[in-house]
């Protein structure tokens, strides 16, 4: 390779990389430079106070609490946290809001560390008064919102968006 076409190459790396990083919001400047302290030091212990309280580790307390499970959400926020995700870190890079993801592999690792089984179903409707499951739905024609929701705490899944409330996954805990 020749050093011009190496130079080139290197050169436009860095003017990609300033780009991006230019127009990214206020997403990896923020985090590094306004996060404060003690909020550092919770991400470093596995308790991201934005992950604690997000809709992941609420809908699985609210599942676990009808199962008669007494567990907190920091519980469980830091034990996803400890297994960690190289994709949601990724993404917390670019903006803040991603550290509040919780995956489905990580709410199913959840239930299967709890001893509970579960069954993915297909509709709603599938569903029996005396079940209790762990939904994922999103606003309609969005990218970003999704929220983790437990049947039957939650009375409103179906409308929790509006007219625009799509369900993506059920899994039914037995």
């Amino acid at each position: 390779m020749s050093p011009n076409l190496v130079f080139n190459f290197a050169k436009s790396v860095i003017y990609s990389a300033v780009i991006t990083f230019s127009f990214s919001g206020c997403g990896v400047f923020y985090s590094l430079n306004e996060e404060p302290e003690w909020s550092r030091m919770e991400r470093k212990l596995n308790r991201d106070p934005f992950h604690v309280n997000s809709c992941g580790p609420t809908a699985l307390n609210d599942a676990f609490s009808h199962l008669g499970i007494k567990v907190t959400n920091l519980e469980i926020s830091e034990q996803i946290q400890k297994d960690g995700s190289i994709l949601r870190d990724v993404m917390s890079a670019f903006t803040k809001e991603a550290r509040r993801i919780t995956f489905p592999s990580e709410i199913k690792s959840q239930l299967k560390e709890k001893g509970f089984e579960f069954i993915r179903l297909n509709s709603f409707s599938e569903l029996k008064p005396e079940d209790t499951a762990l939904i994922l739905i999103h606003k309609k024609g969005t990218l970003s919102l999704y929220h983790w929701i437990c049947f039957p705490v939650e009375k409103n899944i179906l409308s929790f968006f509006g007219e625009d409330t799509v369900v993506d996954v059920i899994y039914l805990i037995k």
